[in-house]
């Protein structure tokens, strides 16, 4: 025998209780996390909206994550378009001899080469890195003659201690899983498997990423550079 709720017994109460719920299941505008603890997460859908998605992500991983611990690179042909990352900490090449260089690469080859050389700095730092991938023309994988970082995951090969946020590329099935592929519309709502327009996407301009990039440069935690100008007052962080 089917045991009844105390609000189904009467019907007014019933009633109420069914349309409060259905109201208030979801929350309006409450930010929904993205993991970049997977190895790749793929964009695919409306380019503009896939970028002002992409940056408002880094913006939010640089402000929210010491340079210590989160380290932001890209992969692009389209270096305009990403030159705002060159004020954030994170950018910073901190196994470069100088420390003045950025985490910039023009394929998939210098970066997963490069990647594979940080190994041991990243594990001994307990660092991981986060890599923004924008190659429109191109299929994105790791080259199998790059071994080193190289792990097997679920079938693909991914390098370890990072995560691509592939925002552009003709293929990235050798680097992502169904799961972590991610679909922006026209309009700017975020479907995933098994949500279809679940959320909306956040947008930020290459102007608005360039400021907010501006501000955070002057905190930074000792030994990662100065500000691309050289100039203004750095505020050292831990």
């Amino acid at each position: 025998e089917q045991t009844l709720l105390p609000e189904q017994l009467e019907e007014v109460t019933n009633y109420m209780s069914t349309n409060f719920i259905a109201i208030h299941n979801l929350v309006p505008n409450c930010p929904l996390g993205i993991p970049v603890s997977v190895p790749a997460l793929g964009f695919r859908g409306s380019q503009p909206h896939i970028y002002d998605l992409v940056r408002t992500l880094v913006i939010s991983l640089a402000y929210s994550h010491s340079p210590r611990n989160l380290h932001i690179g890209v992969v692009t042909d389209r270096p305009q378009q990403w030159d705002w990352l060159k004020w954030l900490p994170s950018a910073i090449n901190i196994t470069s001899p100088d420390h003045d260089t950025h985490f910039y690469w023009g394929s998939m080859r210098e970066a997963c080469r490069d990647l594979g050389n940080m190994q041991d700095y990243l594990n001994r730092a307990n660092s991981h890195m986060v890599v923004v991938v924008d190659l429109p023309d191109h299929a994105v994988y790791v080259p199998d003659d790059i071994t080193r970082g190289v792990v097997e995951h679920e079938g693909l090969r991914i390098m370890n201690s990072t995560t691509f946020l592939v925002a552009g590329a003709t293929d990235d099935k050798k680097i992502t899983q169904p799961s972590h592929r991610i679909h922006v519309s026209d309009t700017g709502d975020v479907s995933v498997p098994g949500g279809i327009n679940m959320a909306h996407a956040d947008n930020t301009s290459i102007e608005v990423a360039d400021n907010v990039a501006r501000a955070l440069s002057r905190f930074r935690p000792e030994g990662f550079g100065t500000t691309p100008s050289g100039d203004g007052d750095e505020v050292e962080v831990s």
